[in-house]
């Protein structure tokens, strides 16, 4: 889908003799000449003004007489009434994209659609901010195209007005036409933008519009005086600004939701552990972070350092403003990044990486270690939950709500590690056993701590199904004690 661009500008305003205006001089300024107004003999003289690439007169076939600048618009000064419509002028904002060829021909296109159908004449300029005018943005190419209020003929000026620009509906079928032109524009010159001529309203878009400023408040404004017109554009940005950063921030939530993650299965915001903004940047700004670096972002995000087994995976931490709703942890094997958003450990893999990428799951278990979760919510590709699944197991942690693949593929995992793990459990109850006698319950306690403290829970459990089948009486009490200040450590 074409990007719509929001330069699209086309004010269609009359030029009357009522309001004071005279259309030789709006013809000499615009086209930066200077023209002698038959009627009053005042001398309009622009030939210093900047910024003018292109000056031409459209005339229908046949009349060479009206190319004359000069001729044509004292004609129309002549035949005018004391409050008649001189002309009307539609400035149109040429998209800056185009090179000076291609406006040219957009703006003659245009103009030509107009004088062949109404039989007017159109005089056209095509402004560019010249570097005197200071403070002009040099994106701001324009065009003026003054049309004739009467047709052009032969041998003068016609009777009937025109019907050009008579009525609201005259006048939105040309805007219509400009965006028409404009959008043509466009593809010829192989860019995939498109303008609209609706409002944002009409185009469903939840933008607050501007205003244009004209020449006395540009003026103004560029002098560094504020204006009413310029307080309420700034205002607009203000809030379209707002409203982008919005979109934003759900854009990147609903594609993080997409990502394969891991996340705890009940969490409310400020629980221990859930990441902060980092307000102060990190001094390095590109490639890996000293470890320094990387223990200071994570105790400005966590409230305390993470072990060093778990922040040596990592070679970049960082946090952006806006959304603000993550820590980013860049993997130091290349295999992509994390996204731990309190609740959620998600996994972008990198370019060529898959989802199951053993390491970076081996990652995300660890920090999820690191913040004490016990029990975990698996999401995304099967691929990813089976690898993931495999290495909970192995650490002891519970995985909640698992799909009936899963459960099956926990339970196969459970028995495996229970076969390969007896024996190592048999000898470890056997040499207690063998000092249980002669060794006081303290140091059976101590001994059996040591021995199930560091240890998964699957092991852990295992450990106590041997102590119970095969232990004496005092290494049961030891063990009962055991398991009770294990469950201490680990609430606290």
């Amino acid at each position: 889908m074409a990007a719509l661009s929001r330069q699209y500008h086309c004010q269609i305003k009359p030029v009357s003799r009522s309001a004071g205006r005279s259309v030789v001089a709006a013809a000499a300024y615009r086209a930066g000449v200077a023209l002698t107004d038959q009627r009053t003999g005042i001398v309009h003289d622009y030939t210093r003004k900047r910024g003018v690439v292109l000056a031409e007169v459209l005339t229908p076939p046949g009349c060479d007489w009206a190319r004359d600048r000069g001729a044509l618009w004292d004609a129309v000064e002549s035949r005018s009434r004391a409050n008649s419509r001189l002309a009307t002028e539609c400035e149109l904002a040429i998209p800056h994209e185009l090179t000076p060829a291609q406006a040219a021909a957009l703006v003659r296109g245009f103009s030509a659609e107009i004088v062949a159908e109404h039989h007017v004449a159109a005089d056209l300029a095509i402004h560019r901010p010249h570097r005197r005018q200071g403070g002009g943005d040099p994106r701001n190419a324009h065009a003026h195209v003054l049309f004739s209020h009467l047709p052009v003929e032969p041998d003068g000026l016609g009777k009937r007005a025109s019907k050009a620009f008579s009525g609201a509906a005259a006048v939105e079928h040309v805007r219509v036409r400009w965006a028409e032109h404009v959008n043509a524009a466009y593809r010829a010159a192989g860019l995939d933008v498109r303008q609209d001529h609706r409002s944002y309203a009409a185009q469903a878009l939840d933008l607050v519009p501007g205003q244009h400023l004209g020449p006395a408040a540009t003026t103004l404004e560029r002098a560094g005086t504020p204006t009413a017109p310029g307080d309420r554009n700034r205002a607009a940005r203000a809030a379209n600004q707002e409203r982008h950063r919005a979109r934003r921030a759900e854009q990147h939530s609903q594609a993080v939701a997409l990502l394969p993650a891991i996340r705890l299965p009940e969490w409310a915001p400020g629980d221990p552990r859930s990441p902060r903004h980092v307000e102060r940047p990190p001094r390095e700004r590109s490639g890996a972070q000293s470890r320094e670096t990387r223990d200071y972002v994570a105790r400005l995000a966590y409230g305390q350092p993470l072990p060093p087994a778990v922040i040596d995976q990592f070679d970049r931490l960082w946090t952006f403003r806006e959304p603000a709703d993550a820590l980013k942890l860049r993997l130091a094997d290349g295999s992509g990044r994390l996204l731990d958003r309190g609740d959620q450990i998600a996994y972008q893999p990198a370019r060529g990486h898959r989802a199951d990428t053993a390491s970076a799951v081996a990652a995300a278990l660890d920090l999820a270690e690191a913040k004490g979760w016990r029990s975990i919510v698996l999401s995304g590709p099967a691929s990813f939950q089976c690898e993931a699944a495999r290495q909970a197991v192995a650490r002891g942690l519970e995985v909640e709500d698992p799909s009936p693949e899963i459960a099956a593929l926990i339970a196969d995992e459970r028995a495996r590690l229970s076969v390969e793990q007896e024996p190592t459990h048999r000898a470890l109850i056997d040499r207690i056993n063998a000092h249980a006698e002669t060794a006081t319950p303290a140091a059976l306690r101590d001994d059996l701590t040591a021995s199930a403290l560091p240890a998964p829970g699957p092991t852990v459990a295992a450990i106590g199904a041997q102590v119970e089948r095969q232990g004496t009486p005092p290494v049961r009490a030891a063990w009962t004690d055991a398991t009770r200040r294990r469950a201490v450590a680990r609430a606290y």
